[in-house]
Order: C-alpha cells, then structure tokens, then sequence
C-alpha cells in the first residue's frame, strides 16, 4: 500500500529543499521523524517528531539493529 507521506532517505552533508518531503529517514541509525514546517513572523519553522512505529518497520526491512550503552 502506497504511503500519503513524501520520505527521504537522509545523506549526511547534503543540502534538501524545505517542504519537499513529509518524513525523513536517518542515514547511519535508520530513525524515522515526521516533519512539520509553517511561516511565522517572516521566518521559517520546521519541528521533527521520532515515528517509532515506521523506524521499527524500517530497521526491520533493512536488517539494522541499535543497541544501546547501560
């Protein structure tokens, strides 16, 4: 089934244009955020949010694994 959000797979050092995409994908650990954007006062505004649901289903399909230092 086709997803309604726009995702990129982030490369580290390069550059992306704002509002071309809905969700991105970190390029080492596989941790997928939504992002927000909107205008306020002349500037510019961006937020991202951790989607754990989509990082679990996209370090699965892609074999990588995280652990974490006790």
């Amino acid at each position: 089934m086709p997803s309604k959000y726009r995702t990129i797979q982030i490369v580290d050092g390069t550059w992306y244009e704002l509002g071309d995409f809905d969700r991105d994908i970190c390029c080492g650990c596989g941790l997928v955020h939504d992002l927000q954007y909107k205008m306020e006062k002349g500037r510019i505004k961006f937020r991202a949010k951790v989607n754990a649901r989509e990082t679990a289903k996209h370090r699965k399909e892609h074999g990588i694994t995280v652990k974490r230092a006790k």
